[in-house]
């Protein structure tokens, strides 16, 4: 007994158009992002308790070829890359694409990433007898 994750296909402006709570949450989001002037920088948005690494591996990522492949130029250029060059590359390009721009970005990532869902069903199925409080966290992006 699962949360339903079908919305999971569903774009951000769908998203926003039939879900009131998620569309108030992009709105705080992008404004944050604006007021600190993070758009173009980007910033790592997150629970928390948790935050959504684990969407920078999807491959149903809109970037995720295009970003995966640069790193892969960057760590391997033309020749044929090792193991060990495939793997930098991917992780590289993983945490690349948690980089936030724009709220649609933010919010994609934290609907789909499984970690993020793992704390929200967990504060679901006990918001009986344990009450939640959950933060969104933004921070502006730093290169490491």
């Amino acid at each position: 007994a699962g949360l339903d994750t079908s919305f999971a296909d569903v774009s951000h402006e769908g998203l926003c158009a039939t879900l009131p709570a998620y569309a108030q949450l992009s709105e705080k989001i992008q404004r944050v992002l604006e007021a600190e002037q993070w758009t173009a920088c980007g910033a790592f948005v997150r629970l928390s308790t948790r935050s959504p690494k684990d969407a920078g591996l999807l491959e149903s990522h809109p970037r995720y070829r295009e970003v995966v492949e640069e790193e892969m130029r960057a760590v391997c250029g033309e020749g044929p890359p090792s193991a060990n060059g495939r793997l930098h590359a991917l992780l590289t390009a993983a945490t690349r694409l948690v980089c936030s721009h724009s709220a649609a970005d933010a919010m994609w990532a934290m609907v789909r990433s499984e970690r993020v869902r793992t704390d929200l069903i967990g504060a679901i199925m006990h918001m009986d007898t344990q009450p939640f409080n959950f933060h969104v966290v933004i921070r502006q992006w730093a290169d490491l």
